[in-house]
């Protein structure tokens, strides 16, 4: 009636919480239908770039809380509280997903603009 969805999944202790929040993602049109637009909102544990990059290319709309220790180069870099960031998807930035096909995207891209 609030045009709100909670969806969740049970879990063993130990799993990666971005993969099932990505899977959860996929599954919002079956939910709500594919002409509906929606916004994903997540916490300070999401801070992945590759997941960014999947949302962005899927046309996927999100807002992410992050906690003051990721990104640290561009939050220093940042003029004001709200403005377009350029993270710079360097070797340190890439390394974790080398041999991939994310990674591979990653190279490709070289950087990916957030407002």
């Amino acid at each position: 009636m609030n045009r709100m969805i909670l969806e969740s999944d049970c879990c063993r202790c130990k799993f990666d919480e971005m993969s099932l929040a990505e899977e959860q993602i996929d599954r919002v049109c079956e939910t709500i239908g594919g002409s509906q637009p929606f916004l994903v909102v997540m916490d300070r544990g999401y801070p992945s770039t590759a997941a960014f990059i999947r949302m962005m290319e899927k046309g996927i709309l999100f807002l992410v809380r992050l906690k003051s220790s990721d990104y640290k180069k561009e939050q220093a870099a940042l003029s004001e509280p709200d403005e377009w960031v350029n993270i710079h998807l360097d070797k340190s930035r890439v390394r974790h997903y080398k041999g991939t096909d994310i990674g591979r995207r990653m190279e490709e891209l070289g950087q990916i603009i957030i407002a």
